[in-house]
């Protein structure tokens, strides 16, 4: 997936979902909070007239994060208050949020109470979406094991589970849509010269579908996006999901160019800029896109990981590191190879773990990292080999590709990337240098 949320929220919510519990795991924090309010916003750019209820009994973070006091749900349903005088909706804000409030009633209180279920019936039959904010503790010892009699007093369209919840499904008679994922602590600092398992750094929200009779078993990765982009409105910062409009627009703005062509290469010392090239000639550079790369390890130190890449570099072919921040630390990526398309950067990871270069399989590690830093064009491969090294001297991982001319140019870049917030820190030891680097999305095959 390449779009943002419109088109996954379509592919993982079913337009008959109109009422959603969405149940926090116990003792949960701003986290939890902000995955609600994120799920609330992204329902209401899609749908349009959605509510987000506080109904785990008391005020708590919901209400505090969402400026909301005085009277709530319970005292609108009683008669003390209107739905309309206790909804909030900030500017800009895509829901209208029902607090707990004063006096609130937990879930199962609610339940059993008539007005809340012509409410829920109401905002049903209005094609709105009603999102219940609800704690797990209000599930266990109170639900479990009565979903016909809650099937009768309230009907459920669906839950999705935020944090370590189980059982919710079961407890509330509701389909289970997804499963939110709690964010993994930060890994501990490794021994120098030590790789990194990704699967073992910070990780974004992840969300599972449980199996269904035709259907694929799990919950379509275009949730993840989505997902990594409502969470902004927590407290916990996540790995970049890549939004790929950056490379999108990358892509179409630079086809085969007419390039400013090094006939040799300028010195480009650490903190200096080079001089001009003594000599230039003007040449398209025709080659096809370098969307993927091969993942091989992660490293936390650049000298660890360029020590790793010299080491594969030693049996053939193209290795690299590009770094990349992850909640705002820098982990240096081993890269291998540069592919048009995920087919054949598969076939090169097979061959990678086949010789015992890489470890495993995994299909995670066929990374997109269409866009890097171009710091030059030659017409001679030793030329663009003494840029890539000079870079290298400074701290600037380099590496270059050529065109598949029958007298080919020679194309050094910096790093590979999802997106231009990856990018960024690379970008500001390039401007340090001041080697005039310029983001664009990468073309070329192995030199």
């Amino acid at each position: 997936m390449t779009d943002g949320s419109a088109t996954a929220a379509e592919g993982w919510l079913p337009d008959e979902a109109r009422v959603i519990a969405l149940v926090r795991d116990r003792g949960s924090d701003a986290w939890a909070v902000g995955v609600a309010i994120g799920l609330a916003e992204m329902v209401g750019r899609e749908r349009g007239r959605t509510f987000l209820a506080n109904v785990a009994g008391e005020p708590g973070e919901l209400d505090r994060r969402l400026a909301a006091a005085g009277p709530g749900l319970t005292s609108a349903l009683t008669g003390a208050a209107t739905i309309a005088s206790i909804a909030h909706s900030a500017a800009g804000q895509r829901f209208a949020y029902l607090p707990a409030g004063e006096g609130a009633l937990p879930f199962p209180g609610l339940r059993r109470m008539r007005a809340f279920r012509r409410f829920v019936s109401k905002v049903r039959d209005g094609g709105g979406t009603l999102l219940l904010y609800v704690g797990e503790e209000d599930l266990v010892g109170q639900l479990a094991g009565r979903a016909s009699e809650q099937t009768e007093q309230l009907r459920l369209d669906g839950c999705i589970a935020l944090g370590e919840v189980r059982g919710a499904a079961a407890g509330l008679g509701a389909p289970l849509l997804a499963r939110v994922e709690r964010p993994a602590p930060p890994p501990a600092e490794p021994p120098a010269g030590v790789a990194v398992s990704e699967s073992d750094l910070p990780r974004s929200a992840t969300a599972t579908r449980p199996r269904r009779p035709g259907s694929a078993g799990s919950l379509p990765k275009l949730l993840v996006l989505p997902i990594a982009a409502f969470l902004l409105w927590g407290t916990w910062a996540v790995l970049s999901p890549g939004s790929e409009r950056g490379v999108e627009a990358a892509s179409s703005a630079r086809p085969a160019d007419a390039s400013r062509v090094d006939a040799d290469g300028p010195s480009l010392p650490a903190g200096a800029r080079g001089g001009k090239p003594t000599a230039t000639i003007e040449r398209e550079f025709g080659a096809p896109a370098a969307r993927y790369s091969v993942l091989v390890g992660s490293y936390m130190r650049l000298a660890d990981a360029m020590g790793r890449r010299a080491q594969l570099a030693e049996a053939g072919g193209l290795f690299y590191v590009a770094p990349t921040p992850v909640r705002g630390r820098i982990y240096y990526r081993v890269l291998a190879g540069v592919y048009e398309d995920r087919a054949e950067a598969a076939s090169a990871m097979a061959d990678l773990v086949q010789d015992g270069r890489k470890e495993m399989f995994k299909e995670w590690d066929i990374r997109p990292v269409r866009l890097a830093y171009e710091v030059g064009t030659f017409t001679a491969r030793d030329a663009a080999d003494r840029r890539a090294r000079e870079l290298r001297a400074a701290d600037v991982p380099a590496y270059v590709l050529r065109d598949t001319a029958e007298a080919p140019l020679y194309r050094v870049y910096a790093g590979a990337f999802m997106s231009e917030e990856d990018a960024e820190p690379l970008g500001r030891r390039l401007e340090e240098l001041g080697s005039g680097a310029e983001l664009v999305a990468r073309s070329g095959i192995a030199p």
